[in-house]
């Protein structure tokens, strides 16, 4: 272990792997901005930068008395600007009525308003709690406040928010009940008016229920990209076993399901009288990449000698949502590894990614609790890395929030006691950038549910059917074909296909497979349209 920068007593940024360039990762400050004191203190959830390049704090504080007393279950949402710098406070405000604050989770701006999103509850009840949008204008008075999600009893949290070019606002809501749907889709007005609300089911989802969604972002084309964890069962030995699996959710931005993939290990190890599954933890941050491509990271158990270890995980994949490689990075870190999590990915340029998340290990020094960042290439090749740690964070605290200032600069901030640390990227101006293939996504969807499926698969397709001759056909791992749904020589005019000419239930735009009479394994449904052609990897399990 090297030390490669001492910036106070407190404060060191060790590094884990041997730098392969000379591009380097500065710790540039760490401060704690709240003001002094205990009573009323404000927790920052969120961080944002706004039109005029300040960047925005959001949270909330708790209430005191006047005796300087907190009183129960009463607080305001808090905000605070920095200035220009990002090291001091501008300004400080609070915002609200006598009510309990939860959090809040998000900040939004166009030319005439700024928006806050958080949760409020009536008191301890978790069933009150409702979802809040908070107006703002340019002088930061509130102008307006509502409510939506009001179905309390699901547990509402607002995970995503956009503005529209008519000044309305796309808003996604997930719920953390286990009940629930896996979210709802909200548009409210310009004139502040809530206009559409739409649940989303989890229940075509690739082979489990997808739990509450740990990072939502939207796409340049305005879709949904969710990252989390799917609860999912696979049988053996005559017996069901259930485990979780990181997951990948493509939506459009009305709600409609565009892909879903699931990271599985197939392989099992065996305790004493039960399997547990070698897979995939959750999926904790997306990316959209310049060149199309999406990365995506999440926690990952790994079995070493019958022991479970914590590492990480780096996917990428085409827009249209197949797998291109998977890396994983667990073997670079020291010490016992107890727990590590990438919470946010950040495109350096087109051939270098930054990554950063929340990193706890034990070394000879004791538990250890930081912020790890490192820089990766395009192909998934760890070029170095710190981790940056120090006994002002402390053991029950996480690095939660991250956000990117511009190009080689971001802020990240610590949840229960927040701090915020600048961190600055030096890359090195001798190399040459690579530029990586460009992806084009394709004009067809297909997608394939359950995945992986004991009996029957349904299929759905869709995309420009109508231009070109079109298969839609199902081999082997071997490239044996195994079955032919579709088979036409001229445009197929998808109004008029019925699946139950086929074998399957007749609904449009869907087919259905009976693999009752196939062995179980690994299969490729293939659709082509002309010369574009998508595939899915299926697995047909016993």
């Amino acid at each position: 272990m090297r030390i490669m920068k001492v910036t106070a007593a407190i404060l060191a940024a060790v590094t884990f792997a041997t730098p392969c360039y000379t591009h380097e990762i500065v710790l540039e400050w760490n401060k704690d901005l709240r003001p002094p004191g205990r009573a009323g203190r404000p927790n920052y959830n969120s961080m944002a930068k706004m039109n005029n390049g300040h960047v925005l704090l959001s949270g909330t504080r708790d209430v005191v008395d006047e005796n300087g007393e907190e009183i129960p279950y009463v607080s305001q949402v808090w905000i605070a600007q920095l200035d220009e710098d990002m090291d001091r406070i501008d300004w400080q405000r609070s915002y609200g009525d006598q009510r309990w604050f939860y959090e809040t989770t998000d900040i939004i701006q166009n030319q005439e308003h700024t928006v806050v999103m958080g949760t409020s509850q009536d008191g301890p009840d978790y069933d009150s709690r409702r979802v809040n949008l908070l107006y703002l204008n340019s002088g930061a008075d509130s102008v307006d406040f509502i409510e939506c999600a009001t179905r309390r009893q699901w547990n509402p949290f607002p995970t995503l928010a956009s503005f529209s070019e008519d000044s309305s606002i796309d808003l996604f809501v997930s719920f953390t009940d286990e009940n629930a749907p896996l979210g709802a889709v909200y548009r409210i007005s310009s004139e502040r008016q809530i206009v559409s609300e739409r649940y989303i089911e989890d229940d075509e989802l690739a082979g489990g229920r997808f739990l509450s969604p740990l990072s939502v972002s939207r796409m340049r084309n305005r879709n949904i990209i969710l990252t989390g964890m799917l609860e999912i069962e696979r049988h053996y030995d005559q017996r069901v076993h259930r485990g979780m699996a990181a997951a990948t959710v493509m939506l459009n931005e009305d709600g409609d399901l565009v892909w879903s993939r699931t990271h599985l290990d197939s392989a099992l190890y065996r305790q004493p009288d039960m399997y547990v599954f070698n897979s995939d933890g959750h999926m904790n941050c997306a990316l959209e990449h310049s060149s199309g491509v999406i990365y995506t990271s999440g926690t990952t158990d790994i079995i070493n000698g019958g022991q479970i270890d914590w590492g990480v995980g780096l996917y990428k994949y085409s827009p249209d949502g197949e797998l291109i490689w998977t890396k994983y990075y667990n073997d670079n870190f020291i010490g016992e590894n107890i727990s590590t999590y990438f919470r946010y990915i950040m495109e350096l340029r087109p051939d270098l990614l930054a990554v950063l998340g929340h990193l706890t290990y034990r070394a000879n020094d004791g538990r250890q609790n930081g912020l790890y960042v490192a820089i990766i290439d395009s192909s998934g090749e760890l070029l170095t890395d710190t981790f940056i740690r120090g006994d002002w964070i402390r053991d029950d605290d996480r690095f939660e929030q991250v956000l990117r200032i511009d190009s080689t600069r971001v802020l990240a901030m610590t949840s229960n006691y927040p701090r915020i640390v600048s961190i600055r990227f030096d890359l090195d101006p001798t190399e040459v950038a690579e530029e990586p293939e460009v992806f084009t996504p394709s004009t067809l969807s297909l997608s394939c549910v359950p995945n992986p499926f004991n009996s029957t698969l349904t299929i759905r397709y869709g995309g420009g059917l109508e231009t070109a001759p079109t298969r839609l056909t199902i081999n082997d791992i071997a490239g044996r074909e195994v079955a032919n749904f579709i088979s036409s020589a001229t445009p197929l005019r998808v109004a008029e296909h019925k699946t139950a000419d086929h074998g399957g239930s007749a609904e449009e735009n869907s087919v259905v497979w009976d693999a009752t009479a196939v062995p179980a394994g690994v299969y490729v449904v293939r659709l082509e349209a002309g010369t574009e052609i998508v595939t899915r990897k299926v697995v047909l399990v016993r």
